[in-house]
């Protein structure tokens, strides 16, 4: 061997081994990283735990106030506006009364019903056979014209700010 080989051996096995140095300084460092940030199997469970009992925690739908007037804000929220096309003051009552049923129902937890067994789920089934109270609110208002002439309710029209 010349000794201009032995040089170009020495020099490129330095580098190669100064590199794989790095390389397992790096990896050791990573490992360490995951290890520190990786939760402890307690913590893992605690979680699960903790968001199974978000699922199951009811807010009452009946009491003084609707549900979501007092209760602490939620992260999520959805609104929807409906416009009444109920022909009188009777089938509007109905719908009403269907409509705190369900959102009772949803609020409390129940199971998803089927009729008959193949039959489609009554919901999209998205959810499972089970919908979990998940410490859903629902607050019904009502708009300024739901009190017009239509129904006979212009009486029960609660006053809006003075001008």
């Amino acid at each position: 061997m010349s000794p201009l080989d032995r040089r170009q051996f020495l020099t490129r096995t330095a580098a190669f081994v100064g590199a794989s140095g790095l390389g397992a300084v790096a990896g050791a460092i990573a490992e360490a990283d995951s290890h520190a940030n990786r939760p402890a199997p307690n913590a893992t469970e605690q979680a699960r735990q903790t968001l199974a009992n978000e699922l199951a925690t009811r807010v009452p739908f009946d009491g003084a106030h609707q549900s979501g007037i007092l209760t602490p804000a939620q992260a999520q929220s959805t609104l929807v506006a409906l416009d009444s096309i109920a022909p009188d003051r009777s089938t509007l009552i109905v719908a009403l009364r269907n409509l705190s049923a369900r959102a009772r129902s949803l609020s409390q937890g129940d199971a998803v019903g089927v009729e008959e067994l193949d039959d489609p789920p009554p919901d999209s089934g998205i959810l499972g056979p089970v919908n979990a109270p998940d410490q859903l609110t629902v607050t019904i208002a009502f708009g300024a014209s739901l009190f017009d002439a239509r129904y006979g309710l212009q009486a029960l029209k609660p006053k809006g700010p003075s001008a």
